[in-house]
C-alpha cells in the first residue's frame, strides 16, 4: 500500500454525528479530518488539501453555503468536490442547481448510500 489514502473532511457542529460518520468512512481505508465550526475551515481544507469535503449547511457561526462559495472562488479549492450533508433537504435544489455541490447528503444518511457515493467520488 504505498498509495495515501485519499483525505475525506466532515465539517458538522454535531459532534457525536461527524465521529460516527468519521468511523464508518475510516473504515472503508479513507483518511477523515472532523471540524466542527465553520470559521477557519478554509485555511484548513486549503492546507490539508482534501480529496472530498462533507460540509454542513447549518454550521454556528458561518452557513455552509457561504463555505462552499469560500471555496469555489479560491483557486486551490475549487476543484474539490463538496458534498452538502444536511437535515434540511429542501435546500437539496438549491445546492445542486444554484450552488453546483457535487452531491447531498441527506441525514440521517443511509450507510450503503453513502459508501457508494465516497467511493464514486474517489475512484
Amino acid at each position: 500500500m504505498g498509495e495515501m489514502a485519499s483525505k475525506v473532511y466532515i465539517i458538522d457542529d454535531e459532534k457525536d454525528v461527524a465521529l460516527l460518520m468519521s468511523k464508518q468512512i475510516r473504515a472503508l481505508g479513507y483518511d477523515v479530518t472532523c471540524l466542527y465550526k465553520g470559521e477557519g475551515s478554509l485555511e484548513k481544507i486549503r492546507s490539508g488539501r482534501p480529496h472530498l469535503v462533507f460540509l454542513d449547511i447549518r454550521l454556528p457561526d458561518i452557513s455552509g453555503i457561504e463555505i462552499f462559495k469560500m471555496l469555489r472562488e479560491d483557486e486551490e479549492c475549487k476543484e474539490i468536490p463538496i458534498v452538502f450533508f444536511s437535515a434540511h433537504s429542501e435546500q437539496e435544489h438549491y445546492c445542486l442547481n444554484q450552488l453546483g455541490a457535487t452531491a447531498f447528503v441527506k441525514k440521517p444518511y443511509d450507510l450503503l448510500e453513502l459508501k457508494n457515493l465516497i467511493k464514486s467520488i474517489l475512484q
